[in-house]
């Protein structure tokens, strides 16, 4: 007869149903059975196989009954309801399954470390102690004992019990597996980490630790429940890098001095693994950094600006050198790649090659470099005009735009802010000067001269004051100066113009000559080369007093005058000028 027939038949017999009667038959077959099962184990010398095979029949076969006593289980919970013992509620809300593996936990397991020694637990250490020994242990037997301490992974629950027992049901396996299994990694490598430390080397040391700690990590996850794996590697890597830190610590500053990288590697990956282990090393590692961009960068002290180019070189193949090692001995850490940002931040904005920052002046050469039309000048001692007609020595200003966009992916908006409105004025002052020359050609006039405005933002740029604050514009320069103004006052209202013309710059044909000779030249030297317009012969102080540039400024324009032989000086007295002295005009001046 088909037993699921039979177990409906005696649920459902008239004038009364057997439900009880069977559900008590089989608790009571489950009870002989498993205690002659005890004594078959416990006659074998290795505990855990015999364990592990009976069990495996055992689940089996209770598996395929709770099928068959499907209708039981559903009958006996609806019986559950009629009674009012909780005992009685128990036993009927519980499925046959269920029923098995509660007997199989009293009269096996729970037996066995009460009576015996917890002879199977015990063995299954050792079995696990003799795999880290190097021995080959019956790992699937291993792991299904370990499984049969997981209460739901083996038995059904009625619906009633599933929410109050859900919680419970890794207790078992905690308490007697788990918590013994951590202690013995803890012992274990307690013992072989400091006896490690003592006969190896730093290097052989972690060597060791980290194949230990993948080696116990595998190990794990083979034979425990997943929600063991944290606490197990947090016991391996308690005894074979927390508790000796500070011996990897003291040595990672020689590791990285002396070029083990892979050693440094070793220590990262070890003492990632502990909160705050690698703070040390992140402090050894900006130090090294700091050094090495000090170390590359102090040959150029003395020639920064002489030669931006390979100082710029340098610092990017530093820069560049350095970042391969933190993605390399690092994983590309982002803790580590911002310190060597931080250090180069500190290395480009120290002043350690005078009173300026001539690093900054030296970047801004090298952009300039790449940003002018031609090659064929070489820039020569810069002031901070220069800096503003960079911006028109553009091949084009696209590529200007572009530099920008990727300084601000790079760095961020803050570090670019300035610069893209420095580049928006420029933008703005040719659209100003164009539209000056279109009112001009409207009203029909012309100024005598060519004639460009910079209109630049206050606070965007390295500007200074005026250093001649009662400087005399050249009479040339008026009348295009008025005209400016009037026409910059009726397209924007309310803004106030601050002229620096120390900044300024002037490109002056000379007349008087033979040959065609240009010269580029800064505004206060245009203003006293300009004196010689009306008189051939001034004295210094003529032209201090004509130009109300202060003297000093007057003895140094002059003397490059005169060393150009542009200037004649009296009696040829250029180093000991005064205001008495008598300046002439070189009226056959020639220059190879």
């Amino acid at each position: 007869m088909d037993m699921y027939q039979i177990v409906y038949d005696i649920c459902t017999a008239r004038p009364k149903p057997f439900v009880e009667e069977l559900l008590q038959g089989i608790v009571q077959y489950l009870l002989g059975h498993t205690v002659r099962l005890k004594q078959l184990i416990l006659e074998h010398e290795d505990i855990v196989s015999a364990y592990s095979a009976e069990w495996e029949q055992y689940y089996t076969a209770s598996y395929y009954a709770d099928r068959v006593c499907d209708f039981l289980n559903r009958h006996s919970q609806k019986r559950a309801a009629s009674h009012t013992s909780v005992q009685a509620q128990k036993i009927f809300n519980l499925t046959v399954q269920g029923h098995a593996y509660l007997i199989w936990k009293q009269n096996i397991l729970s037996s066995i470390k009460r009576n015996h020694a917890n002879a199977l637990v015990e063995q299954m250490l050792t079995m696990l102690r003799r795999e880290r020994d190097g021995e080959a242990p019956p790992s699937n037997a291993i792991r299904s004992a370990v499984n049969s301490f997981t209460l739901n992974s083996y038995i059904r629950l009625s619906p009633v019990l599933v929410n109050t027992q859900s919680d419970m049901h890794l207790q078992l396996y905690t308490e007697e597996f788990e918590i013994p299994y951590i202690d013995s990694i803890t012992s274990y490598y307690k013992n072989e980490s400091t006896a490690a430390m003592s006969s190896l080397s730093i290097s052989d040391f972690m060597i060791k630790a980290i194949y230990r700690l993948d080696e116990e990590a595998e190990r794990s996850k083979r034979y425990c429940h997943y929600s063991s794996l944290p606490r197990a590697s947090f016991a391996c890597v308690s005894e074979y890098v927390s508790a000796h830190q500070s011996k990897i610590h003291s040595d990672f500053e020689n590791m990285i001095i002396e070029g083990r990288f892979e050693d440094c590697t070793r220590a990262y990956i070890l003492l990632s693994k502990v909160e705050g282990g690698i703070n040390r090393i992140i402090k050894e590692f900006e130090k090294f950094v700091t050094k090495q961009g000090k170390d590359a960068m102090s040959p150029f002290a003395a020639s920064i600006l002489k030669d931006p180019r390979k100082y710029v070189d340098t610092m990017i193949e530093t820069h560049s050198r350095l970042m391969k090692l933190a993605v390399d001995v690092f994983k590309g850490d982002s803790v580590f790649i911002a310190e060597i940002d931080k250090a180069f931040r500190d290395i480009v904005n120290t002043r350690e090659f005078g009173k300026d920052n001539l690093a900054l002046e030296a970047f801004a050469r090298y952009c300039d470099l790449f940003l002018k039309k031609t090659p064929k000048s070489t820039l020569g001692d810069v002031d901070v005009d220069e800096r503003l007609g960079k911006m028109a020595t553009s091949v084009s200003s696209d590529s200007e735009r572009a530099m920008i966009l990727r300084l601000k992916d790079a760095c961020g908006y803050e570090y670019t802010c300035k610069l893209q409105r420095m580049f928006t004025d420029i933008s703005l002052s040719e659209d100003i000067n164009d539209r000056f020359k279109s009112d001009l050609d409207a009203k029909s006039r012309k100024l005598g001269i060519d004639f460009q405005i910079f209109v630049l933002t206050a606070g965007s740029w390295p500007l200074t004051a005026g250093v001649f604050p009662d400087f005399q514009l050249p009479v040339e320069f008026e009348n295009p100066t008025i005209e400016f103004l009037s026409f910059y006052n009726s397209i924007f209202s309310g803004r106030k113009l601050s002229w620096l013309h120390h900044l300024s710059k002037a490109d002056v044909k000379l007349n008087f000559t033979d040959k065609r000779y240009e010269l580029n030249i800064s505004m206060h030297y245009l203003a006293v080369l300009l004196l010689f317009n009306d008189s051939l012969s001034l004295t210094v102080g003529e032209c201090e007093q004509l130009t109300k540039i202060k003297l000093a400024e007057i003895f140094k324009t002059i003397k490059v005058f005169a060393d150009m032989k542009l200037l004649l000086v009296d009696n040829d007295k250029i180093d000991s000028l005064s205001v008495d002295t008598v300046v002439t005009l070189n009226t056959m001046f020639t220059r190879n």
